[in-house]
């Protein structure tokens, strides 16, 4: 189990063990350096060698030390326990590797918490002890309570992947003045854990591979969301985002029904990944559940973004469904597409771009660029848009495309093609 500080990149698994400090030799020099300067302070003054060094030096010792070691160091004095609680960043992490048993971990966790009081935290990341089959959230429960309770910042809480439990025992959501950045992985978010409406700092949301499942996600201080790693979304309703003051949004690859978005006036920036576990249950045969009244899914929450890029499936049928009720998108200035939309959604695009002045498309399958010819309306695109292709090659699909292009006025010059098939 490690209590070091929170300054590694939040867990993965499955997780090497965590190498000693002694393995690394620009650690061992300078832990030769202190020891040095230590002993000479101590020959000098004749003094316990360890007073001799600075709060800063001792710190530093201590972020060199195992978690439980640096723990035991309390009792060497009043200065090192003074030393140790004004630590800010803590990790409560069971690492399946060590020896610690379940209960010494829990034994360990108390003691921490009854040793170090409420003193403020910047940064706390909790990962529970685990088997073989689950992960027991009821343990987890008092770290996090116990991490609110000292003004924690920073709160990231991550489980194996393996079978698990839900986040929090009762499914209330967090409440916290003081919370600033929240990451989840691993984990089963139901019911009330996703409405951060009780967190009204809170700006940088990261949920990755999760398991959503609730009535809406929200939060009205939230600047920055991202939802990657393959989550999975309810299967009976298209979930809400409210976020109204989000500058940037990152929904990776998914599962099952996508999300709702609802308006989103200061979006700045926005990347959207629909690979092919994500279905629109409104072009299926089941019965739509919840989203009948809904026309735009996704870009009606997006017509804000300043720099966007939808990538899908080319199978996939929600942007182009979306685009049968497309918004303007006054303020876009840099737009990026792969090979999902047809002559007709490209024309569409652009006649609701008016500012637009870069667009990239990365086509890998050209024979899809089918659908009519778009529309016959009159209309120019802005002399200032420089279009990038990159393709395998320029064959008959990429043609149409550029046909497309110039029937919209894009002269030549303003259209760049690079292919990674040089013959």
């Amino acid at each position: 189990m490690g209590w070091e500080e929170a300054s590694s990149p939040p867990c993965s698994s499955p997780r090497p063990p965590a190498p000693r400090a002694s393995t690394y030799p620009g650690v061992i020099l300078r832990t030769r350096h202190l020891f040095d300067e230590m002993h000479k302070k101590a020959v000098d003054t004749g003094m316990d060698p360890f007073r001799v060094l600075s709060d800063d030096v001792l710190e530093h010792i201590l972020s060199l030390m195992p978690g439980d070691e640096a723990l035991q160091t309390c009792v060497l004095s009043t200065q090192w326990r003074d030393l140790w609680r004004r630590k800010t960043n803590l990790r409560f992490i069971f690492e399946n590797w060590s020896s610690f048993s379940r209960e010494r971990f829990n034994k360990l966790a108390k003691l921490i918490i009854h040793l170090r009081g409420d003193a403020s935290l910047t940064n706390c990341q909790i990962n529970p002890y685990s088997d073989e089959d689950y992960i027991n959230f009821t343990e987890a429960k008092p770290l996090v309570e116990y991490a609110l309770k000292c003004r924690v910042e920073k709160l990231s809480i991550c489980a194996s992947d393996i079978l698990y439990e839900p986040l929090l025992v009762d499914d209330s959501p967090l409440i916290s003045r003081h919370l600033r950045t929240i990451e989840f992985r691993f984990l089963d978010l139901v019911d009330s854990s996703v409405d951060f409406s009780g967190c009204p700092v809170l700006e940088e949301l990261t949920i990755e591979r999760c398991y959503v499942d609730a009535e809406k996600i929200c939060s009205n201080s939230l600047k920055h969301l991202r939802l990657v790693g393959n989550c999975t979304f309810s299967e009976d309703i298209h979930i809400p985002i409210a976020a109204p003051r989000l500058i940037s949004l990152e929904l990776g690859s998914f599962q099952c029904l996508s999300p709702f978005l609802e308006e989103m006036p200061l979006l700045e920036k926005a990347s959207i990944l629909l690979g092919n576990g994500c279905y629109n249950v409104c072009h299926s045969d089941r019965k739509c559940g919840g989203c009948s009244h809904k026309k735009c899914l996704l870009l009606n929450g997006l017509s804000n973004a300043v720099d966007l890029k939808l990538i899908a499936a080319p199978e996939l049928p929600i942007f182009k469904r979306d685009l049968e009720w497309c918004p303007e998108f006054d303020k876009l200035k840099t737009l990026k597409l792969n090979d999902w939309f047809t002559a007709t959604d490209l024309v569409c695009i652009l006649q609701h771009s008016p500012n637009l002045e870069k667009l990239t498309l990365k086509i890998d399958f050209p024979e899809n660029f089918v659908g009519g010819e778009g529309s016959r309306q009159s209309f120019v695109c802005p002399p200032h848009l420089v279009v990038n292709i990159k393709c395998r090659k320029v064959d008959n699909g990429v043609c149409k495309i550029l046909d497309v292009l110039r029937t919209c006025g894009i002269l030549l010059e303003q259209i760049s093609i690079k292919c990674r098939d040089r013959t």
